[in-house]
């Protein structure tokens, strides 16, 4: 079923868009080198997943291989619909965890895979760090219907004192070039939130809010904004909430309240 199903995404795509340039592109390919090329890629991947299964049985989540690559393709498709790096991984932990009940062993068992790969790419720790965290926040997520999100926090210490300084309060501020073809596209926070806006915006999705706190982004003393805590506490504004970074969970508790709130659409 799930294969006539990608048959079937796949037929509607090349009918809605012209696939002529495609089929053009194929048609200068030797034949012989495009079934090599797709034959190392399908090898490759078959290693990768043996190589989850091997790292899965030593946290005792054992399965048959069949298993481990579905899970893993299914892993990869997912990577193409869902924004980001770590959807895909999500995805395997939670059927990998669900079908043996083992959901903690099962995200070690893709966090150890995919750290091997991404120290051998050599990704910065700091952006390892971050895409593991994001992972397990992904697939408890999925796993406990709840939903977790980050975000950077537009009434922070730092903002304030970059607004107070003359700057753009913003960690993104600037606009996005145009791409140049075969240049990958730069995601990027198109609005920064406040964190009771948070509040306002899992409400009116349908959710409860369970947890709600900011906190720095990294370890680092920030002595240079003291004087932004001492003029809120001298103005009596509230010096909660003022971290770089919104750290959110809620829980589904009932069905969408609003589409598009009026404070943020209009």
């Amino acid at each position: 079923m799930r294969a006539g199903l990608g048959v079937a995404l796949v037929a509607v795509l090349l009918w809605r868009y012209d696939a002529r340039p495609i089929f053009r592109i194929l048609s200068h390919e030797r034949a012989d080198c495009f079934a090599a090329a797709v034959a190392l890629y399908l090898v490759g991947q078959a290693l990768s997943t043996y190589r989850w299964q091997l790292l899965a049985g030593l946290l005792n989540v054992h399965g048959r291989y069949r298993e481990f690559l579905a899970y893993y393709f299914v892993g990869m498709f997912t990577n193409l619909l869902v924004p980001g790096l770590v959807g895909g991984d999500a995805a395997k932990s939670v059927y990998l965890g669900r079908r043996h009940g083992r959901m903690g062993e099962a995200i070690a068992s893709v966090v150890a895979a995919f750290d091997d790969d991404l120290h051998l790419a050599g990704m910065a720790e700091e952006n390892l760090q971050a895409r593991v965290r994001g992972m397990i926040s992904m697939s408890l997520s999925n796993a406990e219907g709840h939903l977790v999100l980050t975000t950077p926090n537009i009434g922070s210490m730092r903002a304030i004192a970059a607004i107070l300084a003359g700057y753009h309060p913003g960690f993104f501020p600037a606009y996005i070039r145009p791409r140049v073809e075969g240049e990958e596209p730069e995601a990027r926070h198109n609005r920064e939130y406040t964190a009771r806006e948070i509040v306002h915006l899992f409400y009116y999705a349908g959710f409860e809010m369970t947890l709600l706190e900011t906190g720095p982004f990294r370890n680092e003393p920030k002595p240079e904004h003291e004087w932004v805590k001492h003029l809120l506490a001298r103005y009596e504004l509230p010096e909660d909430l003022r971290g770089d970074g919104i750290y959110a969970v809620g829980r589904k508790s009932g069905p969408l309240r609003e589409r598009y709130p009026a404070w943020l659409y209009q």
